[in-house]
């Protein structure tokens, strides 16, 4: 809740009332998502792997997992703006977790990723890379 509340500030949409946060905490309780593994814990990460590649890669994943159905419900307790925000962390959450399977899947197979990884990596992150070669020396 402190995650949503804090970006309600900063986007300058009123806060939570009491009684929405008591029944926000509800659904999400009722929606976790329980992956093996720890996956949806705060801290936990995806497969229990986010604690160790977090640390490494700067996983943001924390908190229970935002499960599309809770994100549904809450539109009966929050207001438009304030569901736009959950929406939108709900997005994230769901993109940083597709980018920590991509790495997991990529380490698992000893850094051997595919090429067809790597693109998938580049596209969940928008990220695009170009190697620099390096000058030979003399």
């Amino acid at each position: 809740m402190n995650e949503l509340q804090t970006r309600l500030a900063a986007a300058g949409v009123p806060q939570l009332q009491d009684y929405q946060t008591q029944q926000l905490t509800q659904i999400l309780a009722q929606n976790a998502e329980s992956g093996s593994g720890g996956g949806g814990q705060r801290g936990g990460g995806i497969g229990g792997m986010g604690g160790v590649m977090g640390g490494i890669f700067g996983n943001n994943v924390t908190g229970p997992t935002i499960a599309p159905n809770a994100v549904t419900q809450a539109g009966t307790v929050l207001t438009a703006e304030q569901l736009q925000t959950l929406q939108q962390m709900q997005q994230e959450q769901a993109t940083q977790q597709q980018v920590m399977s991509l790495l997991r899947q990529t380490f698992m197979n000893g850094g051997q990723g595919s090429a067809a990884g790597g693109a998938a990596a580049g596209a969940a992150t928008g990220a695009a890379t170009t190697a620099t070669p390096r000058p030979r020396g003399g």
